[in-house]
């Protein structure tokens, strides 16, 4: 019985020794998360990275697609390429982070509604990763 113990939760009361070993594995799991993210940034500067091809942790942003389009033509889903991108790695429509869907360590996407293609413009974009920050790709709102 050392394990079918229920714990309390002030916002939902009792909790189920299920719900209490998923909350804790939940607990355990962004743990790791954040201290894996620290090892990471730790080795960085450890190793003296700056940047450049030789920073495993410093994301590459080679292509964005598309890179145009025209003022409301509608949502569309911007792909960006690169390399060096994991879990924690956004997508920056200029400074405004983007709920960004990781899909391998090369793509990135991000699905936009079309009120963003409002005026004539061109922003930049960019990949954070790790608190480091890939070169800008321009995307043009014709």
């Amino acid at each position: 019985m050392g394990h079918d113990v229920e714990a309390y939760s002030p916002t939902v009361g009792h909790l189920s020794p299920a719900q209490t070993k998923a909350a804790e594995l939940a607990q355990q799991g962004a743990a790791r998360d954040q201290y894996q993210a620290a090892q990471r940034s730790a080795a960085r500067q450890f190793n003296g990275f700056t940047g450049g091809s030789g920073d495993p942790y410093l994301p590459v942003l080679t292509s964005i697609s598309p890179s145009t389009a025209a003022v409301g033509s509608g949502a569309f889903t911007l792909t960006c390429t690169g390399s060096n991108f994991n879990e924690d790695s956004a997508v920056y429509w200029n400074s405004a982070k983007c709920p960004t869907v990781f899909v391998s360590p090369t793509t990135l996407t991000v699905a936009f509604g079309a009120s963003i293609l409002d005026v004539p413009k061109t922003v930049q974009v960019t990949v954070r990763t790790d608190g480091s920050t890939s070169a800008a790709k321009p995307f043009t709102i014709t």
